[in-house]
C-alpha cells in the first residue's frame, strides 16, 4: 500500500468536529477535567479522526487508523496535542495578552 501522499497529518478542530467527536465518542474536549479523556491509543486515534473531517467529512476510523500506520506515536501525540490547544484557545486569552503587553510598554502607566 502507498501511503506518499498520507503521511503527514493536517488535523484541525473546527466546532463541527468537537460535536461531531462528543456525539460519536462522547469524548468531550471542551472540558478540562473530564476524566474520559485520558491519553489512550483509542482517544489518541479517535482525536485524529476527528481532526481530519475538515479535509473529509466523510473519512471513517478506518482511515483515520490508516493515516496513522506510518507515523511515530510521538509525533502524532504531539500534532493532535498543537491543533487542540490551537482550537480550544479562546480569542479573550489572546486579546488580554495583547492588552497586558501594551500596558507594559505604556510609560505612562510604569
Amino acid at each position: 500500500m502507498d501511503n506518499s501522499g498520507d503521511t503527514t497529518l493536517n488535523l484541525r478542530f473546527t466546532f463541527g468536529a468537537i460535536m461531531k467527536l462528543h456525539e460519536t465518542y462522547g469524548l468531550n474536549i471542551m472540558s478540562p477535567g473530564d476524566d474520559d479523556l485520558v491519553l489512550n491509543p483509542t482517544n489518541l486515534s479517535r482525536l485524529v479522526w476527528a481532526g481530519l473531517l475538515h479535509e473529509n467529512s466523510e473519512i471513517t476510523y478506518e482511515d483515520a487508523l490508516k493515516r496513522l500506520e506510518t507515523l511515530p506515536v510521538r509525533e502524532v501525540i504531539n500534532l493532535t496535542g498543537a491543533a487542540l490547544q490551537e482550537a480550544l484557545n479562546s480569542e479573550d486569552d489572546e486579546e488580554t495578552e495583547e492588552d497586558s503587553s501594551a500596558e507594559s510598554s505604556d510609560p505612562q502607566t510604569s
